[in-house]
C-alpha cells in the first residue's frame, strides 16, 4: 500500500501470527521497491529523508518494533516455557539502487537504521540477482547483508580471507543462527542436545518408491522393445 501505516500494521499483524506457529518470515524488500520493471538493470529510486522515513520505511519500522511473539522452549532440565520477543526476524533487501548505491549494498539502511536505530537482531537475505561482481557480495556481507539468494557456482565473494571479512562473515552467520533458534526449526531440542543431520523416513520411503517406479518403467520399456522386435512373440535362429 502507498500508506505505509496501513501497511505496517497489515504486516505486524501477519509476521506476529506467522510467529505464533513457530515462522520466521522475510519481510520485503527493504527499501524504496515500489517498480518490478528494470530493477535489476539498476533502476536508481530517489527521495529526501523525511519521505523515505514517514512512508517507505515506516512499514518496516512498525513491523520491527511492534510485531510480538510466543517463542517455545525447553530448559536443561525439559521443562517447557514461553519467551516473549519481537516476531521480525528475517528482512529481505532489495536490489534497486537507492540513490547511487545497490539495495543489498547499503549500509545506512541495513546496518545504521535496521540494526542500529531499531535493534533489529535477525538476518538479511538479499533478493535474487543473478549478477557475477565479486565486489557486488563483497558490498553486500560489509552493508549488512547475511544471505545472498544464489547457489550458482562463481557467483561468490572475493574477500574470504581478511579480518574485515571473516568478521562480518561471523556476525552473519550469528544473525543467521538467532533467527533460525527462534524458530521451530529448533522445536523440542533441549539446551546440551546432540544433533545429527540424517533423511527422514518419510524421504526414504519416496526414494525407494522412486527407485522401484523407473525400474518398473525400464522393465515395461525392455519388454516393449523386444515386442517390436519379435512380433510374432517367438524368437529367431
Amino acid at each position: 500500500s502507498e500508506d505505509g501505516l496501513l501497511s505496517g500494521k497489515l504486516a505486524a499483524a501477519c509476521i506476529q501470527g506467522a510467529g505464533d506457529k513457530g515462522v520466521f518470515s522475510y519481510l520485503k524488500h527493504m527499501v524504496l521497491n515500489d517498480q518490478e520493471s528494470f530493477r535489476s538493470e539498476g533502476l536508481a529510486t530517489w527521495a529526501n529523508e523525511q519521505a523515505i522515513r514517514e512512508i517507505y520505511l515506516k512499514p518496516f519500522q512498525i513491523v520491527c518494533r511492534e510485531a510480538v511473539t510466543a517463542v517455545p522452549y525447553l530448559d536443561a532440565k525439559g521443562g517447557r516455557h514461553r519467551k516473549i520477543m519481537r516476531a521480525a526476524t528475517g528482512i529481505m533487501s532489495a536490489q534497486n539502487l537507492i540513490g547511487g548505491v545497490i539495495g543489498f549494498g547499503h549500509r545506512g539502511m541495513l546496518t545504521d537504521i535496521l540494526r542500529g536505530e531499531w535493534n533489529f537482531h535477525g538476518a538479511v537475505i538479499t533478493d535474487l540477482f543473478l549478477s557475477k561482481s565479486h565486489a557486488e557480495r563483497d558490498l553486500a556481507l560489509r552493508a549488512g547483508s547475511d544471505m545472498y539468494m544464489i547457489q550458482t557456482p562463481g557467483f561468490n565473494a572475493e574477500d574470504y580471507d581478511s579480518p574485515t571479512a571473516r568478521g562480518v562473515m561471523r556476525q552473519a552467520i550469528h544473525r543467521i543462527l538467532y533467527m533460525t533458534v527462534n524458530s521451530n526449526a529448533m522445536n523440542g531440542v533441549p539446551p546440551r542436545s546432540r544433533l545429527s543431520v540424517s533423511p527422514s523416513p518419510w524421504k526414504i520411503g519416496l526414494l525407494a518408491a522412486d527407485v522401484v517406479a523407473v525400474l518398473a518403467e525400464g522393465v515395461l520399456l525392455f519388454g516393449g522393445f523386444l515386442q517390436k522386435c519379435r512380433p510374432d512373440g517367438r524368437s529367431k535362429r
